[in-house]
């Protein structure tokens, strides 16, 4: 089942080709405010993108660290307590009492969400950054291959449009397709919101 933030972000996307998306046309004759809008919409759903992203594994670590202080360690719980360690180059707990500790999880959680909130636009390597803390290894990580591809792709189209003017009217690009290229990506983001699911699930 899609996750409350999912489903959230899909409506939001919604909202914005309903009011920021031409309807097609098949003579190619759209005005230059078509075009403005469309790019609009290019920015807008980028950045929802990466809200979505940044607050889902958030809440990924939020939920697995909540389950491991009381007692029920996920894997995403388990793989952050030595990200953590690693990261700040401390012993990695190997004690029981010190591996269950409320103190090392608290601390995991913090680092954490300090990386989050320094996350600054989103690409394919910046949500492997996200994801690898959270107990997503190289298996994991190939089987959103196509995933990554595409959020490059959505960088590369977001930094024009948002740093340099660009002539959409010249380009002849429909401003539908702006709308699929975040369309194509929903049943992948549904994969990877399950896969979080998952990684924040109690295991023995």
């Amino acid at each position: 089942m899609p996750s409350p933030l999912f489903i959230s972000f899909k409506q939001q996307i919604s909202v914005l080709k309903t009011s920021l998306i031409a309807e097609r046309r098949d003579d190619f004759r759209y005005t230059a405010a078509d075009h403005q809008r469309a790019l609009g919409f290019r920015l807008l759903a980028s950045a929802h993108l990466e809200h979505f992203l940044e607050s889902r594994c958030a809440e990924t670590a939020a939920i697995a660290a909540t389950e491991h202080r009381k007692r029920r360690p996920t894997r995403a719980s388990k793989c952050l307590l030595v990200w953590n360690a690693v990261s700040s180059q401390s012993p990695i707990p190997v004690e029981n009492s010190e591996y269950m500790s409320s103190d090392s999880i608290d601390k995991a959680i913090e680092r954490y969400r300090n990386l989050v909130s320094k996350n600054h636009g989103i690409n394919g390597s910046k949500l492997k950054g996200l994801l690898i803390p959270l107990g997503f290894r190289n298996g994991d990580l190939d089987k959103h291959a196509q995933l990554f591809d595409r959020l490059d792709s959505v960088a590369d189209n977001r930094n024009p449009a948002a740093h340099t003017r660009v002539n959409r009217a010249r380009q002849l690009v429909e401003p539908q397709e702006e709308w699929l290229v975040i369309d194509n990506l929903m049943s992948l983001l549904v994969e990877l919101d399950e896969a979080l699911d998952c990684a924040c699930q109690p295991i023995a």
